[in-house]
């Protein structure tokens, strides 16, 4: 049984045991008890049920708090892998083939396909892993979102500057059909332009694969930090990463490009 702790309930206690029992068990007490214990017990009544009330509805927030809780975080997995998957693919179409080659600011065609850089996470609604000290996922989530915007805005800008710049001066070399040398390159291109297209060439194969890696640790780390947190929660792990995309994330940034 519960502690009491209510004063009423106690002084009710009291005045029963007093009207009731010797020496102070006399008729006018127990007369007064009699008229006093009806209005006693409504009262008593009355508060019993306000605390119930209360207690059942702070139960229901609570309840409803974690659920909201479970689906921030089921949702932000979710906008993760979808992160995740994104930049992953272009990684395995388009980077993959082109990493090693040493001809890539050149090989390397614009990517053209659609890019979705509106997935967003919703940091806010993750704000509860403060509260179970996971500052630090926290911050790594932002950190490989901001990851994943950067490596799309390399890609968008090497895509560009190939297709709207180094390709029209190209375009006067096809008919020849022959391989260009570096100098020659240089000589066709200007070294402005010969120059930008190989840093940006680096940038895209160095972001792309820091933001794959990144993306990949920290949804594995939420994965088990919210399974921690909500054992009773359904967080599945997505498809892994095919081994081949997965090794070239941890290649390092080539020094061979033209």
């Amino acid at each position: 049984m519960k502690e009491l702790k209510s004063p009423i309930v106690l002084l009710v206690l009291v005045v029963v045991i007093a009207a009731f029992s010797a020496p102070f068990g006399t008729p006018a007490l127990a007369a007064f008890a009699k008229d006093f214990l009806p209005a006693m017990a409504t009262l008593v009544a009355a508060y019993a049920g306000v605390r119930y009330g209360s207690t059942l509805k702070q139960q229901t927030t609570t309840r409803e708090q974690r659920i909201q809780k479970i689906g921030a975080g089921a949702r932000a997995l979710f906008t993760i892998w979808r992160q995740l998957n994104t930049i992953a693919q272009i990684q395995e179409d388009v980077i993959a083939k082109y990493r090693n080659y040493s001809p890539a600011p050149l090989a390397m065609p614009p990517i053209t396909v659609h890019i979705d850089d509106t997935i967003r996470l919703d940091i806010d609604s993750l704000a509860f892993l403060l509260d179970h000290g996971k500052s630090d996922l926290l911050a790594n989530l932002c950190i490989a979102e901001t990851r994943f915007v950067h490596a799309v805005d390399a890609i968008r800008r090497r895509s560009a500057l190939h297709a709207n710049e180094v390709q029209l001066k190209l375009e006067n070399m096809i008919p020849e059909s022959r391989n260009l040398t570096p100098e020659e390159l240089r000589g066709i291109l200007g070294i402005r332009l010969f120059s930008l297209l190989v840093n940006q060439t680096h940038e895209v194969i160095a972001k792309t694969d820091d933001a794959v890696e990144t993306l990949e640790v920290v949804s594995l780390d939420l994965h088990a930090a919210l399974k921690a947190i909500f054992p009773e929660g359904k967080f599945p792990l997505p498809s892994p990463i095919e081994e081949e995309t997965a090794k070239s994330v941890k290649t390092p940034r080539p020094t061979g490009l033209l």
